[in-house]
């Protein structure tokens, strides 16, 4: 059996600083553990009470579920409540141009649900799905970038572009 001998160990003014420094922690301890016991039936309890925070998305039990109800929901709707606008003077938009045309913004493509964003004549945005109308057009299929829409007055096939990023805008 191994004994610790103290003699060995070399009392340098480092070490007797240190053990000093614990002798006073100690005492200094013992004197606040003997202060705080005499006043511990004074001191009130109060509970501590946390609401119960919102969720920020509701849970699905799979998670394809999650995707898609986030796919069927407008990009445009606000999530949780209906956000409260201040009340204004109304200001009437300008009225279309004759034959003027819903302009696409961008597209969306997905194996099942694919849609388009559409800038309406009136200033509107506007989510169009496969089927949908758009004004006078039925949107027919989208791909990146591009979208075929039927025209329901003339019959024809129209197929419209999203803007390229960076571009300048059209008209």
């Amino acid at each position: 059996m191994m004994r610790l001998r103290l003699d060995r160990i070399a009392m340098t003014p480092g070490l007797r600083v240190a053990v000093g420094c614990v002798g006073v922690a100690l005492v200094a301890d013992l004197v606040l553990l003997a202060r705080l016991a005499g006043s511990r039936a004074e001191m009130p309890v109060v509970p501590l009470r946390l609401a119960p925070a919102p969720a920020i998305a509701p849970r699905a039990a799979h998670p394809g579920e999650t995707i898609d109800s986030a796919a069927a929901r407008d990009p445009f709707e606000p999530l949780g409540a209906p956000q409260q606008v201040a009340s204004a003077d109304v200001v009437p938009q300008a009225a279309a141009a004759p034959g003027a045309r819903a302009r696409l913004v961008g597209t969306v493509v997905r194996d099942a649900g694919s849609f388009v964003v559409m800038a309406m004549p009136e200033g509107t945005i506007k989510v169009v799905r496969v089927g949908e109308r758009a004004g006078d057009l039925r949107l027919r299929s989208v791909s990146a970038g591009g979208a075929v829409f039927d025209d329901i007055n003339g019959g024809e096939r129209v197929t419209l572009r999203a803007p390229t990023p960076g571009a300048e805008p059209q008209p």
